[in-house]
């Protein structure tokens, strides 16, 4: 029996007048996304591609339209308000465990060291292209594969709208951290201090063996569904960690009057 512990309850467009800092306050070695800094990469993507392991990437205030996936160790912070916002979904990850393809906003890939920071996480232009009954719509995803370990933080964020059509199939995830079935991969990322909202499934789910969650201090919450029991933290299927400090709500599944087989304990 797999045992659950669920707590229920591209191209930037820059939307304001920005104001072009002094070279004293920029963080030496950085690389710099967007119009705040002389010679900074157009995309996030871009920069990532561009930065060295161990490195910064700083992204100036503005709304950027695509996905981003980070194959190496770095830290990401937004410098003023930052939303990732793709307009297009495309498939970016595999699950570890259902084989399914997943359309994440935006993916660790397996054996990174990855810290997210002030960001806002915004699904809202895709959700209606996935189809949740064949893929997965993820806000973020970390994931760990067999002898490349995956370890992060997720802080200050704002992970939003991801719930996509036939969201009911189990679709539509704010966070997720996973790791598959292979005991030698491991995966270890700190969330705290976020918000997530608008998700088709689970705010925030950690899964598998040797995942290891620190979920303190987040505000998550959806809104009530007759499609899907939604769950707004789920450490599961082997995995293991802290949970505390949030404030998670409208995990509300309506059809429950209805249910042939009613469940209180999981329902």
């Amino acid at each position: 029996m797999r045992r659950l512990l669920v707590l229920s309850s591209a191209v930037p467009v820059f939307v304001a007048a920005l104001t072009v800092a002094s070279p004293s306050s920029f963080a030496a070695g950085a690389v710099y996304v967007g119009s705040c800094h002389p010679g900074a990469k157009a995309t996030i993507q871009s920069a990532v591609n561009a930065a060295s392991s161990g490195s910064t990437v700083v992204v100036c205030p503005g709304t950027y339209h695509e996905q981003v996936t980070i194959g190496t160790n770095l830290t990401m912070k937004a410098s003023g308000t930052v939303t990732i916002q793709p307009t297009a979904a495309a498939q970016t990850a595999t699950d570890e465990n259902t084989g399914e393809p997943v359309d994440a906003i935006v993916t660790v890939t397996p054996g990174n060291r990855v810290t997210l920071r002030g960001l806002t996480i915004d699904g809202s232009q895709i959700e209606s292209a996935v189809n949740g009954c064949s893929e997965n719509l993820v806000g973020v995803l970390y994931q760990a594969s067999a002898g490349h370990d995956t370890s992060g933080v997720l802080r200050s964020s704002t992970v939003e709208n991801v719930t996509p059509t036939n969201s009911g199939c189990g679709a539509g995830l704010g966070v997720m951290v996973q790791a598959g079935t292979n005991p030698s991969a491991r995966a270890t990322v700190a969330l705290v201090g976020n918000t997530v909202s608008g998700y088709g499934k689970n705010g925030i789910t950690c899964d598998d063996v040797n995942v290891v969650c620190r979920v303190t201090g987040n505000t998550i919450t959806t809104s009530p569904t007759a499609l899907v029991a939604q769950n707004g933290i789920q450490v599961g299927f082997g995995s293991y960690g802290k949970v505390a400090g949030n404030t998670v709500s409208g995990n509300d599944w309506t059809a429950y009057g209805s249910d042939t087989n009613p469940q209180p304990q999981s329902d």
